[in-house]
């Protein structure tokens, strides 16, 4: 509801009733309020992939299902979404969330668009990619240190790819494996 939004700004809500959001880590514990984790639901009902049984039993954790959503969960229950699961970048066995680059690097004034994503890395098993596109001049040393100053060093990107547009879809969703697809195609030449 607009009054609940409006008391804890980016929440999606609390469970309505007869649903239960658990927010669980990689040994599929509950993990505390505050804890990034996959979003699971129990709704008493569940779910199913039309014919494929498989994929089905992958998002189930006993009666609790995920749909790939990582968020956590406050103090009073309700539920902040941090990005997809299949959009983590592990980097040097840490997990980490673009969507909380993003945030820090679209605060940034010279900053009008942006998406961060994952590359494969001989040292960490990925590097953080941030592609931008600027309003004003930026340079990547700058950028490196706005981010420094908000994050913790394993989130701040090592790699910086400057765009005159950032390709989205009609909905307006970053088209991030096209980016990334890209980038892999141009190094690997």
């Amino acid at each position: 509801k607009p009054h609940r939004w409006l008391e804890k700004p980016g929440t999606v809500g609390r469970a309505v009733r007869g649903v239960q959001v658990s927010i669980l880590g990689p040994d599929d514990q509950p993990l505390p309020p505050g804890e990034i984790g996959r979003v699971f639901i129990d709704n008493g009902v569940g779910f199913r992939y039309h014919g494929d049984e498989q994929q089905t039993a992958a998002v189930f954790s006993g009666s609790r299902f995920t749909l790939g959503d990582l968020g956590y969960l406050d103090d009073d229950g309700y539920l902040f979404i941090s990005g997809r699961a299949k959009d983590m970048i592990i980097t040097g066995g840490t997990n980490v969330y673009p969507a909380e680059i993003e945030a820090v690097l679209l605060e940034h004034p010279a900053v009008a668009d942006v998406g961060v994503v994952g590359v494969p890395d001989d040292d960490w098993g990925e590097s953080i990619l941030a592609f931008v596109q600027t309003r004003d001049t930026v340079t990547a040393e700058e950028l490196t240190g706005f981010c420094r100053a908000r994050l913790a060093s394993h989130k701040v990107p090592r790699r910086w790819v400057f765009r005159d547009d950032m390709p989205r879809t009609e909905a307006g969703k970053l088209y991030k494996l096209q980016l990334r697809d890209e980038y892999l195609a141009a190094v690997d030449r």
